[in-house]
């Protein structure tokens, strides 16, 4: 050991300033534990106030209204309208106020009539050499439909081919016959006979071509 060495203190160890350190932050964390610790015990101590009580009310329940009875409406009778006697019944009679009854069997209906419109009739020069026979007339179609019959009849010039029958038919027919040149126009009639009666209808067939 040399002489400058003697009396002079040991060195500190180099960890001294660490645990300086260490203590000094144990010593603030105690602090700060015990201040909190104060500050809770006087929170604690102070006691809560007790929530006021509002007494309730009650209402006095009175006496309930009865309900007071209405008075039910006498209906008023509907007077009875009274149909007048006729005159013509004598005073209450059925016989002049009744509808008239259909006849027990209706006429005979032709429900269709119909065919040729017109014909056209040769002129003179028109016919064969003498000797070669003649030229054909026009030929007129008619055809019908009926009911509520049980005969029937076709005529040529007439309106009531029942009174001057051409031809006796059926009630559903038909017929041919020739057109009488030159007239200008000749008439069909077809006539339906049953139980109810007799019906005809008439179809004027016109000449467009030679009329004499």
């Amino acid at each position: 050991m040399t002489a400058g060495q003697v009396g002079s203190p040991p060195p500190r160890p180099r960890a001294w300033p660490v645990i300086r350190w260490i203590l000094r932050g144990l010593l603030a964390a105690a602090l700060v534990a015990l201040v909190a610790l104060i500050v809770v015990r006087q929170t604690g101590s102070t006691p809560l106030a007790a929530p006021e009580t509002t007494p309730a009310t009650t209402a006095a329940a009175g006496p309930t209204p009865s309900a007071t009875p209405k008075a039910t409406p006498t209906p008023t009778p509907t007077p009875t309208a009274t149909t007048p006697a006729d005159p013509g019944t004598g005073g209450g009679g059925t016989g002049g106020g009744e509808a008239p009854q259909p006849p027990a069997n209706p006429a005979p209906v032709i429900t269709s009539f119909g065919g040729t419109n017109a014909v056209i009739c040769p002129t003179p020069s028109e016919a064969p050499a003498p000797g070669a026979g003649q030229v054909e007339p026009p030929t007129v179609s008619l055809s019908w439909t009926g009911t509520g019959a049980d005969s029937a009849f076709f005529g040529i010039g007439t309106k009531d081919a029942q009174a001057e029958p051409f031809s006796s038919v059926g009630v559903n027919d038909s017929i041919a016959v020739d057109f009488q040149c030159p007239q200008a126009s000749q008439i069909y009639t077809i006539t339906l006979v049953g139980p109810g009666g007799a019906t005809s209808r008439t179809v004027t067939i016109s000449n467009d071509g030679y009329k004499g």
